[in-house]
């Protein structure tokens, strides 16, 4: 399994490489690519006449941000999503807030009324339950009509800030190319030289997107999904699965946490075990993060999120 992994990063690190850096096989050389013409943001500005004058021939895009008790960003993304460069009259900003503190769900509601009071085009819904968690959200979000007259949907996770000309970069590949179904772009951090633990955490998340990601795109394999990305609404019907819920006895044990890591437990214990006389440390390492999550030693403690 260790020599897999070895030939795994290295197949990858040289795919990434060859094909990104010496071919220049970048997404814009790929596919095609049109630039679309200058607009002014979503928030108006200077060339605010200029947007609205030919904002026919811009597709309508649907902005999705689901929320969970986000009370430290939620300021941020939503003012990022609707200082997006777009037409006015072509962008809807929709904020799907699942939040179960009262107090942070006026907090956000308060924020899109200031920013609808702009003239910024955010709708702020909830729903009853929780059912299905951000994605079920993200789901229960499409129903609404005016999302259905959408072309384009941009999905942002709550604490993402994405920079005002991310529509103008990433829609002329689904226009220009029927055939893709999505655009995923990379994260960059913010304050990511706090301190030691965030320095490695930039470059392990670094990795992920410079290498797997770029290589997986440039061989049409399978990369995952990082939060961040536009997609073509034709294309988002998909079943939603139903999450396995914490334990009713105590709300910070969450059974898939600790499924996994005995799973890994008996996965390096399996030699020994059969008399080989081998342990392989770095799977128990694993093992041990995922107990400390299944139990909720890692982050906030917070009310049970059960539907």
């Amino acid at each position: 399994m260790s020599v897999m992994l070895v030939l795994e990063v290295c197949y990858m690190s040289v795919v990434s490489f060859v094909a990104v850096k010496l071919l220049r096989r970048v997404p814009e050389r790929r596919y095609k690519w049109e630039p679309m013409p200058s607009v002014g943001g979503a928030g108006g500005g200077k060339d605010e006449e200029a947007a609205v004058a030919g904002g026919e021939a811009f597709p309508l895009v649907l902005v999705q941000i689901p929320m969970y008790n986000e009370r430290e960003v939620y300021k941020l993304s939503i003012g990022a999503a609707c200082a997006l460069t777009w037409p006015p009259d072509r962008i809807i900003i929709q904020v799907l807030d699942d939040s179960t503190d009262p107090f942070i769900k006026e907090l956000v509601e308060l924020e899109c009324k200031d920013w609808a009071s702009k003239k910024i085009n955010i709708k702020y819904e909830i729903r009853e339950s929780r059912k299905g968690y951000k994605a079920g959200a993200l789901m229960k979000g499409m129903e609404h009509s005016y999302a259905q007259e959408c072309d384009f949907v941009a999905i942002f996770d709550a604490d993402f800030q994405p920079e005002p000309d991310f529509l103008l970069r990433t829609v002329p590949f689904l226009v220009h190319n029927p055939k893709i179904a999505l655009v995923q772009t990379r994260w960059e951090f913010v304050k990511y030289d706090v301190c030691l633990m965030t320095r490695i955490q930039k470059m392990s998340l670094d990795y992920h997107f410079k290498v797997e990601q770029e290589s997986g795109s440039s061989m049409h394999a399978f990369f995952g999904f990082n939060g961040k990305s536009l997609c073509q609404k034709q294309k988002l019907e998909v079943p939603l699965l139903t999450p396995v819920k914490p334990t009713e006895c105590v709300e910070r044990i969450y059974v898939p946490e600790v499924l996994v890591a005995f799973f890994l437990l008996v996965c390096a214990s399996y030699d020994f075990v059969l008399g080989a006389g081998r342990y392989y440390l770095y799977i128990f390492l694993q093992a041990f993060a995922f107990l400390l999550l299944g139990f909720g030693f890692v982050g906030t403690a917070g009310p049970c999120s059960c539907p």
